[in-house]
């Protein structure tokens, strides 16, 4: 070995010249490794953006499912827990990512559950082969660069280099993957703009159908419970669920069903506004009877369970308005729907 500042011949594993002096290169370079440092090597940045990517698109699949989770109440519990599970992925990802530019210990082991648990596809057998490679491994050691030996040293150039076996494969496969991802957030924005607006439409459009139903039946049923009752309408739900418990020796059906005791159904709140009490009451009929009812059915949030608002009476007639906020019809007496209100 010959020093490469005044070209004097020194022992193999010296530190300085004995000539001038000078420190000389470390001892690898005699061994044939180069002496600029290894640093990371390319394909682990590779794999760590693909992770950041994964965490992109977790994160819009979290944000999608809780999206859906708001607006859509029977499905809470589901879509919630699908949400937490995305975002789940997102932070895991995310901290694999993280530990594997800063080539931490932690990294390595996470990045290698994860692509275990991936279970199929060619690119979390790849990265899984090269994650656990001896020269890796004593990449991702924490041990500092500065205390490999000569034979470490080349061990880590050997298995981490573009050169080694199967890490061509390595990284074509990523940048594959990594070059669909911007397809991937494409289509998924493409897909999420086009069935989200029209998901919500339909779902409006069932809403508002029910809503009209249940208007039409209320009108029925307070038609028919009159007909029991002297002629008199019912200011209580209760009473056209259970008409017994208000009407004495009815044996009859029900007028309603119990669905209507929820003052909440398919996205509409729902308010049976009793009129003034029935004058000249008899016995034998119901204690709560009134001479004239108003039934309104308004959105809870108006443009996504419903656009509309509706309202019937004892004339029979359901009308509807535009719903821009909460209370569209304002204060009712229970005479009857207030104008304007467009009839069906």
């Amino acid at each position: 070995m010959t020093c490469p500042h005044c070209g004097a011949s020194v022992p193999p594993g010296s530190s300085f010249c004995g000539a001038c002096n000078r420190p000389l290169p470390r001892a690898a370079a005699a061994q044939g490794v180069p002496d600029e440092p290894i640093g990371r090597p390319g394909i682990v940045t590779l794999i760590a953006f693909v992770d950041f990517a994964t965490t992109v698109l977790a994160l819009i699949g979290a944000g999608l499912l809780a999206w859906g989770a708001v607006t859509e109440p029977s499905q809470r519990i589901g879509l919630g827990v699908a949400a937490l599970a995305c975002a789940l992925c997102a932070l895991l990802h995310a901290v694999a990512g993280v530990g594997l530019l800063l080539l931490k210990p932690f990294g390595r082991l996470l990045q290698i559950v994860l692509s275990g648990l991936s279970f199929c596809g060619l690119l979390p057998i790849l990265v899984v082969v090269y994650l656990v490679r001896p020269g890796v491994r004593l990449l991702f050691s924490g041990k500092p660069e500065t205390s490999f030996s000569p034979q470490e040293s080349v061990l880590v150039r050997r298995d981490t280099g573009f050169g080694s076996g199967g890490t061509v494969a390595v990284v074509g496969v990523v940048l594959g993957a990594f070059l669909l991802v911007p397809v991937l957030v494409a289509v998924i924005g493409i897909v999420a703009a086009i069935s989200i607006p029209a998901l919500l439409r339909a779902r409006v459009s069932a809403n508002e159908a029910a809503a009209k139903g249940d208007a039409r039946t209320m009108v029925s049923a307070q038609v028919t419970y009159s007909m029991s009752n002297q002629g008199f309408y019912e200011g209580r739900i209760e009473c056209l669920v259970d008409p017994a418990t208000c009407l004495p020796g009815y044996s009859g059906p029900a007028m309603l069903d119990a669905s209507f005791t929820s003052s909440i159904r398919q996205g509409y709140s729902r308010r049976l506004i009793p009129g003034p009490p029935a004058p000249e009451r008899q016995a034998g009929s119901s204690e709560s009877s009134v001479s004239s009812f108003v039934f309104v059915l308004e959105p809870l949030t108006a443009g996504q369970t419903g656009s509309m608002a509706y309202c019937t009476d004892q004339s029979g007639l359901v009308c509807q308005t535009r719903a821009y906020g909460r209370d569209p019809f304002g204060e009712l007496d229970g005479s009857g729907c207030p104008t304007p209100c467009d009839p069906l």
